[in-house]
């Protein structure tokens, strides 16, 4: 049997005799002796528009995380005096208004100020703590903050604040992962992080050969955004078919249909529909509902290209 090879999220995926045999390198996952505190964009600008809901408050105030930053306010400090009760190195992340044209994101900004940027007063650093000022999303692009870990002696580091739970992320071509399918992050060298698919064709290989650079990943519920994917039907060729099915699809359940191919053959037909689905409570749903059509034999997921 096995030693436990971490507590990562490929153990329903990789047998013991892969385990066994990357025992190697196999490493505790712990806080460090000697952790650092990150605390990421604690800056006015994320507070906008007070304690409300979040959809609401970006009507006024781009960037501001409403009820969830104000949420989050007492739990924080009580994070930060904790940290600094036991003597913790702490370390914040904020931005000037003014980069010389230098972007962050993608998404359109309006007028700022430096104000803005200025770290929330009820959770403002201590003399001696030390802001890093950033020109990218990441604290870590073009800063020094790596070279101040290391002079602090960090082996560890405790991240929290506005960002650290939106890094930006790419979903993975190979498996075209949607929400509620079992997910990894992998740390590629120079497109961040991409998210698989547990059972992706490629899972096994990173797994084995790449576990130092797999992280735990999953979904936030986000039902504003649609994800492609792929079912290929298969059922018997009878009039009326296909109009019960983009019926279903289109009609009932709403979804929006990206692409649709039809193949009929000795009193059969074969097909491919790629859909725009929330999550996959959506597509199974659809799955189960497609099934239960008269003339239906199978109805599987694919990836679309």
């Amino acid at each position: 049997m096995a030693r436990d090879f971490e507590d990562h999220c490929w153990k329903d995926i990789v047998d013991e005799e892969i385990l066994e045999i990357y025992q190697p390198y196999r490493r505790e996952v712990r806080v460090g002796r000697n952790p650092a505190v990150l605390a990421i964009d604690l800056y006015n600008k994320a507070y906008q528009g007070g304690n409300r809901p979040v959809r609401e408050v970006n009507r006024l105030h781009e960037g501001s995380c409403g009820e969830n930053a104000w949420k989050a306010i007492e739990p924080t400090r009580a994070l930060l005096a904790a940290a600094r009760k036991a003597g913790l190195p702490v370390f914040y992340t904020t931005r000037h208004a003014d980069t010389d044209g230098v972007r962050s994101a993608h998404r359109r900004m309006g007028a700022e100020t430096e104000a803005h940027y200025h770290i929330k007063e009820e959770l403002a650093p201590m003399p001696g703590e030390l802001v890093v000022y950033k020109e990218r999303a990441s604290g870590f692009f073009g800063t020094p903050l790596i070279a101040h870990l290391r002079k602090a002696g960090a082996d560890s580091l405790i991240i929290f604040g506005e960002s650290s739970d939106r890094i930006q992320y790419t979903l993975a071509n190979c498996c075209k992962p949607i929400p509620g399918d079992d997910v990894f992050g992998f740390v590629t060298t120079g497109e961040g992080l991409k998210i698989h698919r547990t059972n992706c064709p490629n899972a096994a290989r990173l797994l084995a050969n790449y576990g130092h650079r797999v992280v735990k990943t999953k979904w936030a519920k986000n039902k504003e955004i649609s994800f492609l994917t792929g079912l290929k039907i298969i059922g018997l060729d009878d009039v009326g078919v296909i109009h019960k099915i983009t019926n279903l699809i289109s009609g009932e359940m709403k979804f929006n249909i990206s692409a649709m191919t039809i193949e009929a053959s000795e009193g059969i037909f074969r097909g491919n529909i790629k859909i725009f689905v929330h999550d996959k409570d959506e597509l199974d749903e659809l799955v189960e509902r497609l099934t239960a059509l008269p003339g239906i034999e199978k109805v599987d997921r694919y990836d679309t290209e």
